[in-house]
């Protein structure tokens, strides 16, 4: 019987060139890349940040793929699947590949499904079960996937990636063999098993690191805090309060949870208090010159704060908590439903429920509103979760650029050799 895993935090992205980093950290690029559905004169809401890895043995195949956080397996476009969200991208079409079954063990390829629920956009892969070379820049190393064979639902039809690379613990992969980064662990002596994500909110590229972090996008020391309850699959972690301006919020008094999930494009608040939160944050913008089309940029509002057990508060002002949605800036606040609360997490296989689920009403996600402010590091291995203010690295000068530099710099400093020179 077909095996059937539900994810309901989960998001895609296109993924970019990749090139080895810090001592050994893998350094993949991240490019800002719009849903199907988006114009330019869209909410950025609608933009992902995309990636690339490449696949197979023994030419490789490059695919653009989703990094994120709040799933945890593998999942390709296959050449075998013919539905129209998948004749969109890049479909993979495997050499080497071997079949497996849910528990990770060689033979025929087992079915599986999995279901998307991203708000408005929703999907369904129904595949097969397979291990295959994936490679991070140089880093390649077996993994389990699901190769699909029918994609449908509209966030399939618009993203703009042949893939999803979920990054989840291990509670939300189908098994062990299928984890991304207990595959990477082992496959990867020297390097830690550590992921960090740098998504900036101007137009410059992305960055996720593989085996480490890197420094330059750190503004100030990380600050490291626990993930509670691993097993459940999330990389979640415990406030110790809520507020806007210096008012506390009922919801969260006597600590709540914060599930971090990267492609989402808000912060996930229980809907039963999405309206008081907005209203307290009192958001407003100035019109810009002969428009009705409000600034973001001069967002007036009251500080969202996040105050961690370790005394960290992650604080957004009000121009990193807004974007344009039509003409006016709106906080990135999303309704989170009694009843999507109650799916988060389930596990079914087949018509069997291996897992309950279920969040807390005292529960929201971080999305990347706090990721864009923060640079964040994930510790698979110490299951912890660091913080770091995030800032853009000085560039890198071009080599022109250094030779320029040097010549201008030996003709201040040259000594004149003859009169005419003075």
């Amino acid at each position: 019987m077909p095996g059937r895993f539900r994810a309901p935090l989960t998001t895609l992205i296109h993924v970019a060139l990749s090139w080895p980093g810090v001592a050994g950290t893998i350094l993949l690029p991240l490019d800002r890349k719009p849903m199907a559905s988006s114009s330019s004169e869209s909410s950025t809401s609608k933009l992902q940040f995309v990636g690339k890895i490449q696949m197979g043995e023994p030419n490789t195949q490059e695919m653009e793929v989703l990094f994120e956080t709040g799933s945890g397996s593998v999942i390709l476009d296959s050449i075998r699947c013919t539905s129209p969200a998948c004749l969109k991208h890049h479909r993979y079409a495997p050499s080497k590949a071997v079949g497996l079954n849910q528990r990770g063990v060689e033979g025929r390829s087992q079915g599986a499904s999995l279901e998307v629920d991203e708000g408005d956009y929703t999907g369904e892969i129904h595949g097969g079960m397979m291990r295959d070379k994936v490679c991070l820049s140089n880093t390649c190393f077996d993994m389990g996937m699901l190769l699909a064979d029918n994609m449908t639902g509209n966030f399939f039809e618009e993203a703009p990636v042949d893939g999803i690379v979920g990054l989840s613990l291990d509670g939300l992969a189908i098994s062990k063999p299928f984890h991304f980064m207990s595959q990477f662990g082992l496959s990867t002596a020297g390097l830690p098993a550590q992921f960090a994500m740098f998504l900036p909110r101007s137009e410059e590229k992305g960055e996720i690191a593989f085996g480490g972090y890197n420094p330059a996008y750190a503004g100030s020391p990380l600050n490291w805090v626990p993930v509670q309850a691993p097993e459940d699959g999330f990389w979640q972690i415990h406030l110790a309060a809520v507020l806007i301006g210096s008012e506390e919020l009922d919801f969260c008094k006597g600590g709540c949870r914060a599930i971090i999930e990267s492609s989402l494009p808000y912060i996930q608040v229980p809907e039963e208090v999405l309206a008081s939160m907005t209203a307290k944050l009192a958001v407003s913008a100035p019109k810009g010159w002969f428009s009705d089309q409000e600034n973001c940029d001069s967002t007036q509002g009251k500080d969202l704060v996040f105050m961690l057990d370790n005394g960290m508060n992650l604080t957004l002002s009000a121009t990193d908590y807004t974007t344009l949605e039509g003409k006016k800036c709106t906080p990135q606040l999303h309704p989170w439903k009694p009843d999507e609360r109650k799916i988060t997490g389930v596990r079914k296989e087949g018509s069997k429920m291996v897992k309950e689920g279920g969040v807390n009403f005292n529960s929201l996600v971080f999305g990347q509103p706090i990721l864009q402010k923060y640079y964040t590091v994930f510790d698979e291995q110490n299951k912890k979760v660091g913080f770091s203010l995030a800032k853009a690295p000085l560039p890198t000068p071009q080599p022109e650029e250094i030779i320029a530099l040097m010549q201008g710099s030996m003709q201040k400093t040259r000594p004149a050799s003859s009169p005419e020179e003075l």
